[in-house]
């Protein structure tokens, strides 16, 4: 009974010492100031991000480099005006940048339309000349084939007839 009492006093105190060692409660946290962005501010940005987005689907930062830079920089001075508050100003940025990167985009799609028409004609040009190359083929063939049958002619030893000297020797022996 004395050793229950022994922990149990034990336990308490750890307890109670544990508790008071805790680190006292974080204060409330000072409320942040919350920016209020005008609508008309987050549509022209919406609109150049939706834009960009569609030049960058063609791969237009690289096929219409000019355009899509310039559309960057306006992209990039339309948010540092609208982090500084500057609402028309930003407004003016993005509304420019849409029209750098529509530009960007259609360049690049031209580009890219006239890239695949100049792969499929490289195609159908391939397709003729390798159906030339296999048409000499087949001509080279016959040739080849038509020479060795007229050489194999002069070449090729009579079997049906007799040499001469064996037709003498047998004369001799009668």
């Amino acid at each position: 009974m004395k050793s229950i009492r022994f922990w149990s006093l034990l336990a308490l105190s750890i307890v109670f010492y544990s508790c008071a060692s805790a680190p006292p409660p974080a204060p409330d946290p000072i409320p942040v100031p919350v920016k209020v962005i005008p609508d008309f501010v987050l549509e022209a940005r919406k609109g150049t991000e939706d834009l960009r987005n569609k030049a960058l689907s063609v791969k237009a930062n690289v096929a219409a480099r000019t355009s899509f830079d310039q559309g960057e920089t306006g992209y990039t001075a339309g948010k540092e005006f609208q982090e500084k508050e500057e609402w028309d100003s930003s407004v003016a940025n993005y509304t420019g940048s849409q029209a750098l990167y529509k530009a960007a985009y259609e360049e690049a799609v031209v580009k890219r339309d006239a890239a695949r028409a100049s792969l499929n004609k490289a195609g159908e040009e391939r397709g003729v000349s390798e159906k030339i190359l296999a048409d000499a083929e087949a001509e080279r063939l016959e040739a080849e084939k038509a020479d060795s049958d007229a050489a194999g002619d002069q070449n090729t030893p009579d079997t049906t007839a007799v040499p001469e000297a064996a037709v003498a020797d047998e004369g001799d022996n009668l």
